[in-house]
Protein backbone atom coordinates (compact mmCIF):
# COMPACT_ATOMS: atom_id res chain seq x y z
CA UNK A 1 0.00 0.00 0.00
CA UNK A 2 1.38 3.29 -1.08
CA UNK A 3 1.70 5.84 1.98
CA UNK A 4 -1.26 9.16 1.27
CA UNK A 5 0.26 12.30 0.39
CA UNK A 6 -0.29 15.59 1.96
CA UNK A 7 -2.01 18.66 0.05
CA UNK A 8 1.22 20.24 0.89
CA UNK A 9 3.04 17.58 -1.06
CA UNK A 10 0.23 17.79 -4.07
CA UNK A 11 0.69 21.46 -4.27
CA UNK A 12 4.52 21.42 -4.96
CA UNK A 13 3.90 18.58 -7.47
CA UNK A 14 1.44 20.35 -9.36
CA UNK A 15 3.47 24.06 -8.93
CA UNK A 16 0.49 24.88 -7.46
CA UNK A 17 -1.14 27.14 -4.31
CA UNK A 18 -1.35 24.54 -1.21
CA UNK A 19 -4.55 26.98 -1.22
CA UNK A 20 -5.75 26.00 -4.33
CA UNK A 21 -5.13 22.09 -3.14
CA UNK A 22 -7.29 23.00 0.02
CA UNK A 23 -10.32 24.45 -2.45
CA UNK A 24 -10.53 21.05 -4.38
CA UNK A 25 -10.56 19.23 -1.28
CA UNK A 26 -13.09 21.23 0.40
CA UNK A 27 -15.65 21.53 -2.66
CA UNK A 28 -15.17 17.79 -2.69
CA UNK A 29 -13.42 17.18 -6.18
CA UNK A 30 -10.57 15.95 -4.64
CA UNK A 31 -11.46 13.24 -1.80
CA UNK A 32 -9.10 13.64 1.36
CA UNK A 33 -9.23 12.18 5.28
CA UNK A 34 -8.27 13.40 8.46
CA UNK A 35 -5.72 11.42 10.32
CA UNK A 36 -4.47 13.23 13.67
CA UNK A 37 -6.31 16.15 12.33
CA UNK A 38 -3.75 16.63 9.43
CA UNK A 39 -5.44 16.20 5.85
CA UNK A 40 -3.78 13.14 3.65
CA UNK A 41 -4.86 12.37 0.29
CA UNK A 42 -4.77 8.60 -1.32
CA UNK A 43 -2.06 8.10 -4.19
CA UNK A 44 -5.05 6.43 -6.29
CA UNK A 45 -7.51 9.49 -5.38
CA UNK A 46 -4.45 11.99 -6.49
CA UNK A 47 -4.10 10.23 -10.00
CA UNK A 48 -7.65 10.10 -10.22
CA UNK A 49 -8.35 13.70 -9.90
CA UNK A 50 -5.28 14.55 -12.58
CA UNK A 51 -7.22 12.35 -15.14
CA UNK A 52 -10.30 14.36 -14.63
CA UNK A 53 -8.65 17.40 -15.15
CA UNK A 54 -6.74 16.00 -17.85
CA UNK A 55 -7.01 18.71 -20.88
CA UNK A 56 -7.74 16.55 -24.22
CA UNK A 57 -7.05 17.89 -27.85
CA UNK A 58 -10.19 18.85 -29.75
CA UNK A 59 -11.46 16.66 -31.93
CA UNK A 60 -12.37 19.20 -34.60
CA UNK A 61 -10.39 21.27 -37.19
CA UNK A 62 -9.39 24.88 -35.70
CA UNK A 63 -11.50 27.20 -34.58
CA UNK A 64 -10.80 30.01 -37.30
CA UNK A 65 -9.46 29.04 -40.83
CA UNK A 66 -8.75 32.16 -42.32
CA UNK A 67 -10.27 32.71 -45.91
CA UNK A 68 -7.85 32.25 -48.58
CA UNK A 69 -7.23 35.42 -51.12
CA UNK A 70 -9.68 35.30 -54.41
CA UNK A 71 -11.29 32.48 -53.05
CA UNK A 72 -15.20 32.46 -52.84
CA UNK A 73 -16.38 31.56 -48.93
CA UNK A 74 -19.45 30.30 -48.52
CA UNK A 75 -20.43 32.04 -45.60
CA UNK A 76 -18.92 35.40 -46.65
CA UNK A 77 -18.74 35.76 -50.23
CA UNK A 78 -22.77 36.43 -50.15
CA UNK A 79 -21.98 39.30 -47.68
CA UNK A 80 -19.54 40.38 -49.39
CA UNK A 81 -21.30 40.67 -52.75
CA UNK A 82 -23.93 42.67 -51.12
CA UNK A 83 -21.36 45.16 -49.21
CA UNK A 84 -19.88 45.97 -52.58
CA UNK A 85 -23.42 46.30 -54.24
CA UNK A 86 -24.39 49.00 -50.77
CA UNK A 87 -21.15 50.80 -51.48
CA UNK A 88 -21.82 51.21 -55.18
CA UNK A 89 -25.35 52.34 -54.94
CA UNK A 90 -24.38 55.01 -52.12
CA UNK A 91 -21.42 56.62 -54.48
CA UNK A 92 -23.65 56.83 -57.64
CA UNK A 93 -26.10 58.60 -55.05
CA UNK A 94 -23.69 61.00 -54.17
Amino acid sequence: MTPAITPKDIAALERLSPDAIYRAIASGDLPARKVCGRLRVERADYEAWKQRHRVRPRRSGPMFVPPVAGADCATGSRFLADLQAVEQRSLRGA
